[in-house]
């Protein structure tokens, strides 16, 4: 089970009751977010095990809370700004036990002017200072890659967009172009190596975002993936480039370094036919 962690009076976002996230405010597990807190008594909360520790990757969280990945598209020049690293020290010295970042650029053609660079060394004193600010805090800084895929959530048509296959996007009906065979490894080893460097600027994991309908999610579905090479087909072939980057993210990080995979619940959002 995961937590979401809302602020007091905030609506709940939709996507969590189809992805089985539990939401809560500080004051309903007996926390207020206002000043830094130990939270190591069950007092009267719902679920005692939401604050019993745990352990990833031989990294040990102070509890079961996480705060998901919220874009504050505050960053420029695709730094680290300051309001993005109050907001995540924020959340950490609340009583979070791990927080994932909102996405950061991690392949080259990723760049956006509101993103953190991390497929460069442009940024890497800002990398370091987010995750001081975070982990000092006794709080794990997981990053989140998120490719956006054949549609990327612009406003409009994206000409620039790839997917698995060349299909429409069902929002924007974008037509992305198909990703060759010969691509995949390539932007694998930059999703690794941009990993490699968060860790060295002190991130404790790195977050795959699987679900929504974004490029990693497009992999997984059949009704987006109609690939006949070994990257498509039955539920090996689609499964194939996440598990090859998994493996190339263990390779790249270590075994002390935190993986995570965050999946959709059905293909709602993938409603081709």
């Amino acid at each position: 089970m995961l937590v979401w962690w809302r602020d007091s009076g905030e609506t709940a976002h939709p996507l969590c009751e189809s992805h089985h996230i539990v939401t809560v405010t500080p004051s309903e597990i007996g926390i207020r977010a206002a000043e830094p807190v130990n939270i190591t008594s069950r007092g009267q909360s719902a679920y005692p095990s939401m604050l019993q520790p745990l352990a990833l990757a031989g990294k040990r969280l102070r509890n079961r809370i996480v705060h998901l990945s919220m874009t504050t598209f505050s960053n420029r020049d695709a730094k680290v700004g300051t309001t993005l690293l109050n907001y995540c020290a924020s959340r950490a010295r609340g009583g979070a036990a791990m927080l994932v970042t909102e996405p950061i650029s991690m392949a080259r053609h990723q760049h956006l002017g509101t993103r953190a660079d991390a497929w460069n060394d442009s940024d890497l004193d800002g990398l370091r200072r987010l995750a001081e600010a975070v982990e000092s805090e006794d709080c794990r800084l997981i990053a989140q890659l998120l490719e956006r895929g054949r549609a990327r959530n612009q406003p409009g048509r994206s000409f620039d967009g790839f997917g698995m296959s060349a299909l429409p996007d069902d929002l924007s009906w974008s037509m992305p172009r198909t990703l060759l065979r010969s691509e995949i490894a390539p932007l694998i080893d930059e999703y690794a190596q941009s990993a490699a460097r968060l860790k060295r600027c002190g991130f404790s994991g790195i977050e795959i975002s699987a679900g929504h309908g974004h490029f990693f999610h497009q992999t997984l579905s059949p009704w987006s993936n109609r690939r006949d090479d070994e990257y498509g087909g039955d539920l090996e072939g689609r499964t194939r480039l996440l598990r090859e980057l998994i493996e190339a993210l263990r390779g790249a990080c270590g075994q002390d370094f935190i993986v995570g995979l965050c999946a959709g619940r059905a293909d709602r959002t993938l409603s081709l036919g």
